[in-house]
């Protein structure tokens, strides 16, 4: 049995809804014996298995949840130009555009909603603006006009974003399963390839200088984590493995050798990212040398036992700082990052220091393998709260929502969550 840690353990901290008797549930349980099936190395098959993993009232939550974003889906509908009309990542004024993780996720988390004739038409529309670039971009804007880089009308990062080459990866493997036919497909896959060049590794994982830092993973483009990156080089992980199997008969043998090797030298390396003090993985090696808590939780097939039971462990004691009405903060500590974009600490809020619905997406199937019980409570607030809060980007620490609303990442990924549980596998493998 784990045992909280009792200088953390104060039942009037335990925020809103978490009672002490679910923070001690949490951090007291056994970790199951076995891990869950190790995530898939080849092409996702986007179709959702039964969900006969899933407890009665996890299964309520997904209904619901696929409910909601099915009402959210339609409500996002923007005009692109060209006769397509498809969603942003939000009914909202705040992201107008596709962007490669947005657009996908709510279609791993909820397959059937996926619309074939439409998926075919954003195709054709993407591919004459991606195609001849030289690196992937950060969005397409209606109209087809390409964004490299985050930021509205100020670049936020001077060199491609390093997670971006898989997100794009995963776009298109996923539309192919719902039997799309890319354009050019060739050349996009030449693209892929170019973008997959233009990231730096060091020691087998992803490096970002901290002389010059730039961005990482698009969820924490606000934060400068530098040294070996976390969640980049999880993504890029299955972004080698998808992109390897996708693209087989388009690239010459030694690309598709490489992107292997590639997949398996971050497998062999993540483990240097870990620290047993801080309870699990660091988002980076010199700046955000702090437990990733999303991170933590998408690495646990590539963790041991005793990691595993480690991050519980940290998740438990650290309740109070990471839950706040079903969404869950990128990190424990309540000062935020130690580095942020623009310059010292910043404030606290958004990726410094937010709770996000998203993250609840990360932490539900690695909960799981511990405690049901809690992982129903984190899901069950979550849904009873997240329509009063607008469907949020993120709340404050007073549980006022914040950001864009009527965000579809907020029901996305927690439903990705949801699916991993109910299908015995790993939410790594949907990346």
């Amino acid at each position: 049995m784990l045992e909280l840690n009792r200088a953390q353990d104060n039942c009037s901290a335990i925020e809103h809804l978490y009672s002490r008797r679910d923070a001690l549930a949490l951090a007291g349980a056994a970790i199951v014996a076995g891990a869950l099936s190790c995530a898939s190395r080849g092409s996702v098959r986007d179709t959702a298995s039964a969900p006969t993993n899933l407890s009665p009232s996890l299964a309520r939550a997904r209904a619901t949840l696929i409910e909601m974003q099915r009402t959210l889906l339609l409500k996002a509908r923007a005009d692109f130009g060209g006769g397509l009309v498809t969603y942003l990542p939000a009914a909202s004024s705040t992201y107008i555009g596709i962007w490669p993780d947005d657009y996908i996720y709510p279609l791993i988390g909820d397959p059937a909603s996926a619309n074939p004739a439409e998926l075919q038409q954003v195709a054709e529309f993407l591919t004459p603006a991606i195609v001849d670039l030289e690196y992937v971009p950060d969005r397409v804007e209606p109209g087809g006009l390409p964004i490299l880089s985050p930021g509205g009308g100020e670049a936020m990062s001077w060199r491609m974003p390093m997670h971006m080459p898989a997100a794009w990866v995963r776009l298109l493997n996923i539309f192919e399963s719902h039997g799309v036919r890319w354009p050019r497909r060739a050349e996009l896959a030449r693209v892929v390839a170019r973008s997959f060049e233009r990231v730096p590794f060091a020691n087998g994982l992803v490096y970002i200088d901290p002389q010059r830092p730039s961005v990482g993973f698009g969820f924490n483009d606000s934060i400068w984590i530098t040294g070996m990156e976390l969640m980049s080089s999880l993504t890029l992980l299955r972004g080698f493995e998808r992109g390897a199997e996708l693209f087989k008969n388009d690239l010459p043998v030694e690309t598709i050798h490489n992107w292997r090797e590639r997949a398996a030298s971050i497998r062999k390396n993540i483990h240097r990212l870990y620290d047993s003090a801080l309870g699990g993985y660091m988002g980076g090696s010199r700046d955000g040398r702090q437990f990733s808590v999303w991170g933590s939780a998408l690495a646990r097939p590539l963790s041991g036992a005793e990691e595993n039971a480690n991050i519980i462990k940290t998740l438990g004691s650290k309740a109070a700082a990471i839950f706040k009405l079903g969404c869950t903060r990128h990190i424990a500590e309540p000062g935020g990052w130690t580095r942020t974009y623009g310059g010292g600490n910043g404030n606290i809020g958004y990726q410094n220091g937010g709770f996000w619905p998203t993250g609840t997406g990360y932490a539900l199937p690695t909960l799981a393998a511990a405690d049901l019980k809690f992982t129903e409570t984190l899901a069950t607030d979550l849904v009873n709260n997240i329509e009063r809060l607008e469907f949020a980007e993120w709340i404050d620490a007073a549980g006022n929502p914040q950001g864009a609303r009527n965000y579809l990442a907020s029901t996305a990924l927690p439903l990705m969550g949801l699916r991993a549980i109910a299908e015995g596998r790993d939410l790594l493998s949907y990346f």
